[in-house]
């Protein structure tokens, strides 16, 4: 989907036989992923602890003894 100046991304509109993500959130933001790393996106963690905005070394040891690690 190409967006010309001013215009925003509307899910509802875009041509899709996949998934359409209806929460989806544009931003330059990158703490507005710190809520999903906080429930366990590795993503989002990953991206956050590389930016330097989520401490790795919590983040590795609230996923030690979780049922989602083996």
């Amino acid at each position: 989907m190409v967006l010309a100046d001013g215009q925003q991304p509307d899910v509802h509109a875009a041509t899709t036989e996949n998934t359409a993500y209806v929460d989806q959130k544009w931003s330059t933001d990158p703490t507005d992923l710190m809520a999903s790393a906080k429930g366990g996106s590795c993503c989002s963690s990953i991206f956050l602890t590389d930016r330097n905005l989520l401490d790795r070394e919590e983040w590795i040891a609230s996923l030690e003894g979780s049922d989602t690690v083996s």
